[in-house]
């Protein structure tokens, strides 16, 4: 090399610019280990208070766990004020209680037809 490829090279680096760019984000990864191993430290040395933290939560939730019921009704999810929920206690309370109610409604001819949608059109009256 000669001596002025060696002072291109000085000249390119200077004390304003950071020799490794990467090294902010490797300090950041090494503050967060650094944290969770002094965390790990701290609860080993405290184990008794740790466990006894556990079990309560853990008798805490199973004690929650006893009040959680199932059903497999979608409307439970909506308030009494819903208009859908609304429309679905005046079924039950029409038809009973079932879970679904399926009317087929059919015509013989064409011209019968309008017939068919007059007696839809009361049906959703009388349901809705």
């Amino acid at each position: 090399m000669t001596n002025s490829a060696l002072t291109n090279r000085a000249d390119c680096v200077s004390e304003e610019t950071p020799i490794r760019q990467r090294g902010d984000k490797v300090g950041v990864w090494f503050k967060i280990l650094r944290g969770i191993f002094r965390l790990q430290r701290h609860f080993f040395a405290h184990q008794r208070m740790v466990l006894a933290i556990t079990a309560f939560l853990i008798g805490l939730v199973g004690y929650g766990l006893l009040d959680v019921k199932t059903s497999n009704d979608p409307f439970l999810l909506f308030g009494p004020g819903n208009t859908y929920r609304q429309k679905l206690e005046r079924q039950n309370e029409a038809f009973g209680e079932t879970n679904q109610t399926l009317m087929l409604l059919a015509v013989k001819t064409r011209e019968e037809r309008p017939l068919l949608l007059k007696a839809e059109r009361a049906l959703f009256y009388i349901l809705g």
